[in-house]
């Protein structure tokens, strides 16, 4: 198996001629605390589709933070997918099988990038500002409507709590996951579709916060129709 894993890591693991019994918890260990991997092509197609540069230290964040998102696993997969950019655009489905219109579904441009379907296509603006807009009145920091922080999760450094982060990336990926399951739709999510999701959502990672005491919503600035779902 090391053979597929960084030098430096494979290097790490215990020497022995037989089975070791700490062996099994060794390798749970090294692979959760392991540095993740540089990806470079990735990062320089993101690099492409948005016109800019994404720091070292933005970049790596965004590989291993999809690991501290909400606790469902299907929302992890969806952040992974996005950042490994495993959704295909129609341009390169066309390409692979010449079935279908190379054309964005929403607003019929050619040939457009995964960024423009995740969010910079025109019936998408007002989806995501919208789902900013909700997010910023319900915690006491307002999101920046910006694609770094609404699809890679890059949120600006500084101290925020815990619940509070756990409850915006929770809207975020939630409004994600919409976007990805409208895909190949002419139009965009619906707000109230997103609302009604994330209440759902919220409700259920809130019983599992509370569960550790961590969901501490009472010091936000909530919207009264939030208020009563999350205490």
């Amino acid at each position: 198996m090391c053979q597929w894993l960084p030098h430096t890591f494979a290097d790490s693991v215990p020497a022995g001629d037989g089975p070791s019994r700490r062996l099994v918890s060794w390798l749970a260990d090294a692979l959760r605390t392991h540095t993740v991997l540089e990806c470079g092509a990735l990062r320089a197609a993101w690099e492409e589709d948005a016109g800019s540069s994404i720091s070292e230290a933005h970049w790596r964040s965004a590989l291993s933070d999809h690991l501290n998102i909400p606790r469902n696993s299907r929302f992890r997969l969806i952040q992974f997918y996005i950042v490994h950019r495993a959704y295909l655009t129609p341009a390169r489905v066309y390409r692979y099988f010449a079935r279908q219109d190379a054309a964005c579904p929403r607003c019929s441009c050619v040939d457009v990038d995964l960024l423009h379907m995740l969010w910079s296509c025109p019936p998408l603006c007002c989806y995501w500002k919208a789902v900013v807009e909700c997010l910023s009145e319900c915690t006491t920091r307002r999101v920046p409507f910006t694609w770094e922080v609404c699809i890679l999760g890059l949120f600006p450094r500084g101290k925020r709590h815990r619940a509070e982060v756990q409850y915006t990336d929770l809207g975020l990926i939630t409004a994600k996951r919409l976007v990805t399951r409208s895909w190949k739709s002419s139009d965009p999510p619906s707000v109230q579709a997103w609302k009604c999701s994330f209440e759902v959502w919220v409700g259920a990672e809130g019983v599992a916060l509370k569960r550790e005491e961590v969901l501490r919503l009472r010091k936000f600035s909530l919207s009264a129709g939030w208020e009563e779902l999350l205490l």
